[in-house]
């Protein structure tokens, strides 16, 4: 008989673990889009998105949100075949059955001359179903694509040695409408380094505009952002000690409430923002030598 070395045993034993995760990690139903998951629909246009279903049946949950179902139609396309989900016939937060096989969802979707608001349809596991599928999500109508950049001057010496300089805040805007309700600023993972002051000339205005965070945050509005155009605003930044180095906080687009300035329809931006540091510095040669990557002070 051969004898397993505790090394072996233990080799075997973690072997055991690992296989049923790893089998589990793969979903029972695996969506995948066929075209670009954003679909830039004016009000009265009309567009299709598809993906395929592949796997052995799976529940999934669906979710319609932004956009009322008075704004949009959607409809089965004729080459869908039967296995694919009626999205028509249900309300817009429901479970819904992929079933065995591997097909082509195809759905028509008609935005109403009157439609305000961009429409969000997300497919996301069924918890507690005993299957498995993987998040796949849509996002139609105006769906602009937004920018932050970050514009620092360099910053003077008070004479109670603590740091000052500006920030200019400015954001692109790739559609053709003007947004309103933008904001910037960050959940507080750790006390500000700086003071964020925006009640200045040519200011964003109050910090008190901060995200949804589990305990705190900041923020400021941002002005409207004109179509395929920039808007900016100022930030002043004061040390809140003694300045000894460089200095950075995270900073990002704050999306949940933005808003279409001509009609108050609410809009999806087509990415999640991405982060961005604010930072105090006083000269280039800090700035450059900056790693973003290095821990926070």
């Amino acid at each position: 008989m051969t004898r397993l070395r505790p090394n072996a045993i233990a080799a075997a034993v973690l072997l055991s673990i690992i296989a049923p995760a790893n089998a589990q990690s793969v979903p029972d139903v695996v969506l995948t889009p066929l075209d670009d998951t954003i679909r830039h629909l004016l009000p009265g246009d009309r567009g299709i998105f598809r993906f395929r279903a592949h796997g052995t049946g799976a529940a999934a949950h669906l979710w319609c949100h932004s956009a009322g179902t008075d704004q949009y139609i959607v409809t089965t396309a004729g080459d869908s075949p039967a296995s694919c989900p009626d999205l028509q016939e249900l309300p817009w937060s429901q479970s819904i059955y992929f079933p065995a096989g591997d097909y082509t969802c195809s759905y028509a979707v008609q935005r109403n001359a009157s439609s305000r608001s961009d429409l969000a349809i997300e497919f996301s596991n069924e918890p507690y179903s005993g299957t498995r599928i993987n998040s796949l999500n849509f996002k139609l109508g105006t769906v602009p694509g937004l920018e932050l950049r970050l514009e620092a001057a360099p910053a003077s010496i008070l004479q109670n040695g603590r740091a000052q300089g500006l920030v200019s805040l400015v954001v692109h805007n790739d559609s053709a409408v003007t947004v309103r309700d933008l904001r910037a600023g960050f959940c507080l993972m750790e006390a500000l380094p700086f003071a964020v002051d925006g009640a200045i000339a040519g200011g964003c205005g109050s910090s008190v505009y901060g995200p949804m965070c589990f305990d705190f945050g900041y923020g400021v509005l941002l002005p409207d952002v004109p179509p395929r155009g920039e808007s900016s605003c100022l930030v002043r930044l004061t040390s809140n000690s003694v300045y000894e180095r460089p200095l950075a906080f995270p900073i990002q687009l704050i999306d949940q409430w933005m808003t279409d300035a001509a009609n108050g329809g609410r809009l999806l931006p087509a990415v999640p923002a991405p982060i961005s540091y604010l930072q105090l510095s006083i000269d280039r040669l800090f700035a450059s030598d900056f790693d973003d990557s290095a821990p926070m002070r």
